[in-house]
């Protein structure tokens, strides 16, 4: 009776692992297909030479080959799985940044609509750099320099970007772009020097009260915070043994 439950549960295991290998695999074969710029229709025909391979090089594998789903829905919807999960990643990602630079290019594609290309490159406590396309945004109406920063707010607000590190900007060097008054760079850097302000108030104060408790110590002769200090402060004359 052992052995038989024991034979069940194995063989339990073994068909749990062949359809979580099963998931994995369409989970793959989604990336591969999006990476190769290739229609979700796709997953199909890779399916049908998988069996045909199997039948000649693995037949007693062709039933694990057979459950692996590679439909047109059901790759659309790994494919949005993975899209969901590397979002989630990349906002993590730039909650650690201490700094960051964005690059943008506006530019039409062949149905004539032009493509708004946002980069992002960021830096972390432990100087490991990021650089990654955030997000390809479609600008279907005009695209002059309120329409392109208003874009790029959106989707640097989505990622959750702290405006304060900010470092810079790169554009080409378009009107819309560039503009002294009203160009994307005026309004990027005015919104993130908007955002220094605001945040740092509170720490400037905070460092005049320190340097103001520092006046009062020294003046007292309180070193203790003051390692230089201490160490060239003459010693108090100790006591008379007469």
């Amino acid at each position: 009776m052992v052995a038989g439950l024991k034979k069940q549960q194995s063989a339990f295991t073994r068909s749990h692992d062949i359809a979580d290998g099963a998931v994995r695999a369409s989970y793959i074969i989604a990336n591969e297909l999006v990476q190769a710029s290739k229609p979700f229709s796709d997953g199909e025909l890779v399916k049908t030479c998988m069996l045909k391979a199997a039948e000649v090089v693995c037949p007693e594998k062709r039933p694990a080959f057979a459950n692996i789903s590679l439909t047109r829905s059901t790759v659309a919807d790994r494919v949005t799985e993975l899209s969901s999960d590397l979002s989630s990643q990349m906002k993590e990602k730039i909650k650690s940044f201490i700094a960051f630079s964005i690059a943008i290019d506006e530019s039409t594609d062949v149905t004539d609509i032009a493509q708004l290309a946002i980069f992002i490159r960021g830096v972390d406590e432990t100087l490991t750099i990021t650089e990654e396309l955030l997000e390809l945004v479609p600008m279907n109406d005009t695209t002059t320099a309120d329409d392109i920063f208003s874009s790029l707010v959106g989707a640097l607000d989505k990622v959750g970007v702290d405006w304060s590190r900010a470092v810079s900007l790169a554009t080409d060097g378009a009107p819309s772009m560039v503009g002294r008054k009203a160009g994307v760079a005026t309004k990027f850097r005015d919104k993130g020097r908007n955002r220094v302000v605001t945040q740092y108030d509170d720490s400037i104060r905070a460092f005049k009260m320190k340097l103001s408790l520092w006046e009062t110590q020294l003046s007292n002769g309180d070193t203790e915070h003051f390692s230089c200090l201490t160490a060239v402060r003459p010693k108090a004359p100790g006591p008379s043994r007469w």
